[in-house]
């Protein structure tokens, strides 16, 4: 797709200095057959809330519980997809969604999963999306509310605020007009094996 100049959508499975290299490298790509591809479109989850408290219990609930909706609809765990043509990821994706039916794994993949979402306050979620603008070089983000099997009213209270407290200063503030074309990606600030294939 590099070769084709085609942008790319990139949805939050690991740390964002992860998510940064892999994006250098595909500009990288693109650019050594003249394409210079727009910036990255950013998919990720967003749990807004008047306290961090609220905002992470909320994400560590329900988007903990994202884990089995997406295995209920995929099957990753029994890795019946590692023989279908085109599919062969997915099937890798069948030894870590087995690890996630033990509890405790569940809650460090989770808690992993979480750390690299849009999770907080309202200003909180602010510095996070400018943050993420600035290691990945997005100029677009499609935000999830509803995970995991949420209450309804829940996801609403979620959007609400967000729609009112973040968004008005992603569309209005001059800091967010222009993002950065990252070059080189960041360090990860910590070493983990934790995938999450959400």
């Amino acid at each position: 797709m590099a070769k084709l100049g085609f942008g790319i959508l990139v949805v939050m499975q690991n740390e964002w200095p992860k998510a940064a290299e892999s994006i250098v490298n595909y500009r990288a790509i693109a650019n050594s057959v003249g394409y210079n591809p727009p910036p990255p479109i950013i998919l990720t989850n967003v749990s807004c809330a008047e306290s961090r408290a609220e905002a992470q219990d909320r994400a560590m609930n329900w988007l903990g519980k994202k884990w089995q909706s997406i295995d209920d609809h995929y099957h990753f765990s029994d890795g019946h997809l590692a023989n279908v043509k085109g599919y062969e990821t997915y099937g890798k994706m069948a030894k870590t969604y087995a690890r996630l039916q033990d509890e405790a794994e569940r809650v460090r993949a989770t808690e992993f999963y979480v750390k690299i979402q849009i999770v907080g306050t309202p200003d909180d979620c602010i510095q996070q999306i400018g943050e993420l603008q600035r290691v990945t070089g997005t100029d677009h983000v499609v935000t999830e509310f509803s995970f995991g099997g949420i209450p309804y009213a829940d996801a609403e209270k979620n959007m609400r605020l967000f729609a009112s407290r973040v968004l008005p200063v992603l569309q209005h503030d001059p800091a967010f007009a222009t993002p950065p074309t990252p070059t080189t990606a960041p360090q990860s600030s910590s070493a983990t094996d934790v995938f999450a294939p959400a």
